[in-house]
């Protein structure tokens, strides 16, 4: 009888904390951005191993708490290698994935702008490659990392557009005509993203 009681005990508690989840926190838990970037590398000019470059991102999301939630995603940029590592006419490409914590909090109670930060690893490679689209070396994937601030604004539904800018780091090593060249990559990519929300 007592086994019984707890586990209706346990029975009505769950449905207690399922009742106060209302069906608006209940959905809307998933998201799914998509955000174009230029990117501005940072690093000393003697060691710059990167013009400017773009690229774009898709990342899921998922909310975890109220103002916290995970991402997690692919990401690709394109960058105008300078002659220092490869010769001229050369692009240097940064493809991989990311994943991190994101923190979102409005305005207001009820604004319909929200600020938002986010940080986490990425882990990407670097591909270099001539004029004519032909790779001369892939540096292999490895551990690098992000931090960005921006702001959430709805447009409708559950629709939002997501400016921000970011900081990325990654360090790789190329090899060109077999000598081997590290590549120190650091940038900041100023974004336009838009959100859906479900």
């Amino acid at each position: 009888q007592t086994m019984n009681d707890i586990k209706i005990g346990i029975v009505a508690l769950s449905l207690a904390l399922l009742s106060q989840t209302t069906p608006a926190q209940a959905q809307d838990r998933w998201s799914f951005d998509f955000r174009a970037h230029g990117a501005v590398a940072t690093q000393d000019e003697a060691q710059d191993d990167s013009q400017g470059g773009f690229g774009y991102e898709a990342t899921f999301a998922f909310r975890l708490y109220q103002h916290l939630g995970v991402y997690a995603g692919w990401d690709w940029s394109r960058f105008n290698a300078l002659e220092a590592i490869a010769g001229p006419d050369v692009d240097m490409e940064e493809t991989g994935y990311a994943a991190g914590l994101r923190f979102e909090h409005p305005l207001t109670a009820d604004s319909r702008t929200a600020l938002w930060v986010r940080g986490g690893a990425t882990i990407n490679h670097l591909e270099l490659e001539d004029v004519n689209g032909d790779l001369i070396d892939d540096s292999g994937h490895g551990l690098g990392w992000e931090a960005g601030a921006g702001v959430a604004v709805r447009v409708g539904g559950s629709w939002d557009l997501t400016p921000g800018i970011r900081y990325r780091s990654l360090s790789r090593d190329v090899e060109v005509a077999d000598v081997t060249i590290p590549v120190q990559l650091q940038y900041l990519a100023f974004e336009m993203g838009i959100r859906l929300t479900f």
